[in-house]
This record gives structure tokens, C-alpha cells and sequence, in this order.
């Protein structure tokens, strides 16, 4: 793997792990409207939903885990999944 990108990678990760706090955090500013849980947060669609997965889908490539990446992926296909079903 290559230092760099790993780094780079690394320096993702911490912002991946703050954007569900951010979202919450405007869900009960914003007076717990529940349409402030779905919508777009720093131009990410769903943070709550695709946080998860971004950051599953990253660390499995920092492992190196073929079996972790396609857990994630499927993880991800089912969260896009629910989003779709119930209209978020």
C-alpha cells in the first residue's frame, strides 16, 4: 500500500467519525425536526446513512481486508437500500 495514500486515508477517517455527532447535533438544535436527519450535511446526502459506510468502506482498504470491503459493500447496498424504501 502506498505511505502517502494511507496517510491521506488517515487524515479521512476523523472527519468520517464527527459527521454523525454533526448531524445529530443539528437534528436537536434544529428542534428534532426528523427531516434534518436525512438531509444533506456538508453536501453528503444522509450522513447518518453513508458515514457508516464511508468509513467502513476506507478502513477495510487501510487493513487490507478483501473480506471487510465486501461485508462494507453489502452494508452499503442495504443502507441504500432502506433509504430508498422508506423515502429518505
Amino acid at each position: 500500500m502506498n505511505l502517502k495514500l494511507a496517510l491521506r486515508s488517515g487524515a479521512i477517517i476523523p472527519l468520517l467519525l464527527m459527521l454523525p455527532n454533526l448531524a445529530w447535533a443539528r437534528f436537536f438544535i434544529g428542534g428534532g425536526a426528523v427531516a434534518l436527519l436525512s438531509a444533506p450535511l456538508l453536501a453528503i446526502p444522509s450522513p447518518l446513512a453513508l458515514a457508516p459506510v464511508a468509513l467502513l468502506l476506507l478502513s477495510s482498504y487501510l487493513m487490507n481486508s478483501w473480506l471487510m470491503f465486501s461485508a462494507a459493500l453489502c452494508f452499503g447496498a442495504l443502507h441504500v437500500l432502506a433509504l430508498s424504501l422508506t423515502g429518505l
